[in-house]
């Protein structure tokens, strides 16, 4: 039997660590170094991984395969709340980024960034270039956002 961790993030606080567990499906797990004790947080019969904890560490937000596509959700005491359905059934590659004060998610699917409001529960599109890969950060109380693109180049030799 493999075991393996993945998507590893640490707590706000430094106590616990967070990670996917995948050993038959991939579970999420917060794992305490101090104690040792390993504590299943999300446990469905599918793919749950890519998550990161908020900001205040009270909420998880986590790509799920549990519908037969992947699908973004937020784990709050104990309760799963699906943010985005996903309706292209398009691969989700990387975790969703908070806002530094918890009140907004951010993300990216195809050449399209999504704005995820906690407060209100409303999700905003942005049409983004189609160089635009994903969302990798957010910076300066909120105002910027550190992206990753694509970029092509060609090596030209002279003969």
């Amino acid at each position: 039997m493999r075991i393996e961790c993945v998507s590893v993030i640490i707590h706000p606080d430094g106590h616990k660590i967070l990670m996917s567990l995948s050993e038959h499906d991939d579970d999420l797990i917060t794992f305490n170094p101090q104690t040792g004790q390993l504590d299943k947080l999300i446990d469905s019969d599918a793919e749950d991984h890519l998550a990161r904890f908020s900001p205040n560490g009270q909420s998880i937000a986590f790509v799920s395969s549990r519908t037969g596509r992947q699908q973004l959700y937020i784990s709050y005491k104990g309760n799963d709340i699906n943010i985005f359905t996903n309706p292209e059934n398009q691969p989700i590659y990387r975790s969703p980024v908070w806002s530094k004060l918890g009140d907004k998610l951010i993300f990216s699917f195809a050449n399209n960034l999504f704005i995820y409001s906690v407060n209100t529960k409303s999700l905003s599109k942005i049409e983004m270039p189609e160089t635009f890969t994903s969302v990798l950060d957010w910076y300066s109380n909120d105002n910027l956002l550190l992206i990753a693109i694509s970029i092509s180049f060609q090596i030209l030799s002279k003969q």
